[in-house]
């Protein structure tokens, strides 16, 4: 689509990206996948292997969304190169509401609040699992683990 001429569907997302570069330093890829079939598996996965991350947005309810296929697809080809879950932003699990439109569709400050929280995972579950004494021997074998994953592959 380029950047100067999204279209008004697609301008949130450039919004949330340019949000999160000034006020948190976080620089974000967007991609229209334009298709659901066939969409472009190699460009995400290249995407999701380079920043680590993964936020799956769309309109639709978020149960038995084409974000679910997304997201099981990149968790299957992109398992070790992941730093947090992916994520997604959808609509409510309710009929949709064309009065209360706002409040159903995926906003710009959902998205930069599910951007917050996927960069701040590791923290997330390093703080739950040190909550719980025997949860510190499971946080220790996971980093082995991870850090044994990370030497082997180089």
């Amino acid at each position: 689509w380029g950047r100067l001429h999204p279209p008004p569907w697609f301008q949130k997302w450039f919004q949330v990206a340019d949000i999160a570069q000034e006020q948190l330093g976080i620089s974000i890829e967007v991609i229209d996948l334009v298709s659901i079939l066939p969409w472009d598996r190699e460009t995400v996965c290249t995407s999701v292997s380079k920043t680590g991350r993964c936020i799956i947005t769309h309109e639709a309810p978020i149960t038995c969304g084409f974000g679910a296929e997304l997201q099981a697809a990149i968790t299957t080809d992109c398992f070790f190169d992941l730093d947090a879950p992916p994520a997604r932003v959808c609509g409510l699990d309710t009929p949709f509401p064309y009065i209360h439109e706002p409040f159903y569709m995926p906003t710009k400050w959902k998205l930069l609040q599910a951007v917050k929280a996927t960069m701040n995972a590791w923290l997330e579950l390093e703080n739950i699992l040190l909550t719980h004494s025997k949860s510190r021997c499971l946080l220790i074998w996971v980093l082995e683990c991870i850090l044994h994953s990370f030497t082997s592959r180089q």
